[in-house]
């Protein structure tokens, strides 16, 4: 396999989620009609809007390069997820499609306390979503804004975090 064929978005960009098969329609609206016409909202609409009739979603986390995070609650679970779906303007765009729906694959089969979990993989109205485990606070971004360089224990204590994440993911297959 080649480096492409495990490529995934760094940590950061991504929230919260497991299940699913690629082009499984998983996301319903309670609005939807019973003919399943709708499809689905826009990106803007998805706050109040339930996918899979398991997860609310609520706000707006953030957004990337391959789309925006959501935060949510699992209704069942009563726990919070994040929930991220591909921009509706990738959603034609084959190769950025693909890599989103390898990056669900790869990640739902990693394990480990600092890798995020997966829950839930699935699309609607032709846009894909993540839905993965919501964890709370700062990113390391902002973290370095608020205060760079940090103390040099805890930058040792960062690092050593993440490259016991990667190395977990290289256990796994993911280069």
């Amino acid at each position: 396999m080649s480096a492409d064929d495990h490529e995934v978005s760094t940590l950061a960009d991504v929230p919260t989620a497991k299940a699913g098969r690629p082009g499984e329609n998983l996301v319903t609206r309670e609005a939807s009609g019973p003919g399943g016409d709708d499809p689905g909202p826009s990106e803007d609409e998805l706050v109040g809007s339930v996918v899979n009739g398991r997860f609310r979603i609520d706000a707006v986390l953030g957004e990337g390069a391959m789309g925006k995070v959501y935060r949510a609650a699992q209704v069942g679970l009563s726990r919070d997820v994040a929930i991220k779906f591909i921009h509706s303007s990738l959603v034609d765009d084959g190769p950025r499609r693909a890599r989103f729906e390898r990056e669900a694959q790869v990640l739902s089969k990693l394990e480990h306390p600092g890798i995020v979990a997966v829950y839930d993989f699935g699309s609607w109205g032709g846009q894909s979503y993540i839905a993965m485990q919501y964890l709370d606070g700062e990113t390391l971004e902002d973290r370095l804004q608020r205060q760079a360089p940090p103390p040099l224990g805890e930058a040792v204590g960062i690092v050593a975090e993440v490259c016991d994440a990667l190395d977990a993911a290289h256990d796994a297959g993911v280069v």
